[in-house]
């Protein structure tokens, strides 16, 4: 209703080619089915661009840039107990934005932004089975204290471990995250019918 064709039409193609839709010629666009292989690979692509701009930042970023982007994680490390899952994935995900910028790189931003959008789902997921609610903030803190103390080193190396995911740990928290919706929806269905 008074949305014009033409820039839905440009928004499912600009989606179709980021690969976060598939197109089926006389059905029309479905959302991706989930593969486990694609998941792993994306985590490990997210890792690989993270620790490319992290080079970066390093060189480039100022202190002051560097004490806004620990002033914004330790904001969010203190609200993160009255936080829902899905507004401190989105706290974790616009910090990786922001520190994306730092790097002064407007491709690897722009390729971070896409890959993290792509895995926002299954952070949102490993964020509701974390029991400490504040741990990506906290590790955020890290990583920006280490950068702004000179010590590359050990900034890649909790960036390292906090984004490397276990493949063993992916495939129960999808099969959660997954049910949850279902049986929501089937909830939802049956409340509808009563």
């Amino acid at each position: 209703t008074g949305v014009r064709l033409t820039p839905v039409r440009e928004a499912l193609n600009r989606l179709l080619t980021e690969g976060l839709i598939e197109f089926r010629r006389n059905y029309g666009f479905y959302c991706r089915k989930l593969n486990m292989e694609e998941v792993m690979t994306l985590a490990e692509a997210v890792l690989d661009v993270e620790l490319a701009l992290l080079k970066h930042v390093c060189r480039r970023a100022t202190r002051e840039e560097l004490e806004a982007l620990l002033k914004f994680s330790a904001d969010l490390s203190d609200s993160s107990d009255a936080l829902p899952a899905c507004e401190r994935a989105r706290g974790d995900e616009a910090f990786h934005a922001r520190f994306a910028d730092l790097a002064r790189n407007p491709v690897l931003a722009s390729v971070s932004r896409n890959l993290n959008a792509r895995i926002r789902f299954l952070r949102k997921i490993m964020m509701e089975e974390d029991a400490d609610k504040s741990r990506a903030f906290k590790t955020h803190i890290q990583i920006v204290e280490h950068i702004r103390n000179g010590d590359e080193t050990a900034a890649r190396k909790v960036l390292r471990s906090f984004l490397t995911l276990d493949a063993d740990d992916v495939p129960e928290a999808l099969a959660k995250g997954l049910g949850r919706i279902y049986l929501d929806q089937v909830n939802m269905d049956a409340s509808f019918g009563s």
